[in-house]
Order: structure tokens, then C-alpha cells, then sequence
């Protein structure tokens, strides 16, 4: 089996258990590809979350992502991204499709987690050209530059 790790600022490390520090509070979704011994891939996601020490009061922003459908995708295919965001109401999330097309930005309605049974997810729809493993992201920052960033693997076959 290979591991391979590929960290929000950009790192990267092979092995299937890594130690990491964070020099900022946000949530971070880290990316973990494994390859088995006939070449099948996928991947899983660990979100991390980083609260300030000087301040561990302070709510970061954190999201929860969705898409559908999940199964049997293929070329052409619209797909539904869902996003809504905790804890800020500054600023947009920004997708990135993993596919080269340009980034969209959506707002969806901020949750409050005294709350959360109130906003909204924002939606956008996608859709891939080619078959492949895709690794979508999306993330948001507060006024304080505190970001939240999640990740989604999406198959299109």
C-alpha cells in the first residue's frame, strides 16, 4: 500500500499516520490518497481543527459540504454542490473543481452553532468533461483571515 498526504499549506508526506503543527487556528481537511498493490485508488479526508490558544473562546469558521448524486456519475453529468458555513458571515466560499474550469463563489446563510437549525446551504451545480478521480475544494475565510476548508472526492466514470 502507498500513502501519500497532501496538507492545506501545501506539504506533503507518505506513511499512513502523520504528525503536524498549525501556526494558524481554522479548520483544515487534509487529503489522504492510498494505492493499493493493484493500483486502485482512493482517498479519505481528516478535518483538523485549530482553535487560537491565546483565545480558544474564539468560534473558527467551520463548513459542511455535501454533493449528489454520489454514485454512477459520468462525463457531462451535473452535479449539485452543497456548502453552508459556521460561525462568519464575512466573505463567500470559494469552489475549486479540481478540473482546471474556473472557481465559482456562492454565500450560503451562516450558522450560528447556538442555532444550527438555522441557514441555508449554497448551492452549484458542475459538471466534469472526463472520467476520473476528482478532489473538489472549498473554502471560506473570516474578517481575521481564519479560513475553513473542505475537500469532497468525487468519481466520474
Amino acid at each position: 500500500m502507498n500513502y501519500e498526504w497532501t496538507f492545506c499549506d501545501g506539504s506533503t508526506a507518505e506513511r499512513p499516520v502523520q504528525k503536524k503543527s498549525y501556526e494558524r487556528p481554522g479548520e483544515y481537511s487534509e487529503i489522504l490518497k492510498v494505492i493499493d498493490s493493484e493500483g486502485n485508488i482512493d482517498y479519505d479526508f481528516t478535518v483538523v481543527l485549530v482553535y487560537c490558544r491565546e483565545k480558544p473562546e474564539l468560534n473558527i469558521p467551520a463548513m459542511q459540504t455535501a454533493y449528489h448524486p454520489t454514485l454512477n456519475i459520468k462525463p457531462g453529468d451535473p452535479i449539485s454542490f452543497l456548502v453552508r458555513t459556521f460561525n462568519t458571515d464575512y466573505g463567500n466560499e470559494i469552489w475549486n473543481f479540481g478540473d482546471g474550469s474556473p472557481e465559482v463563489a456562492v454565500k450560503s446563510e451562516t450558522i450560528n452553532r447556538k442555532d444550527p437549525t438555522k441557514g441555508k446551504f449554497a448551492e452549484t451545480v458542475h459538471s466534469f468533461a472526463k472520467s476520473g478521480h476528482y478532489i473538489v475544494s472549498v473554502e471560506r475565510s473570516d474578517e481575521s483571515g481564519i479560513k475553513a476548508i473542505g475537500h469532497l472526492h468525487v468519481v466520474v466514470n
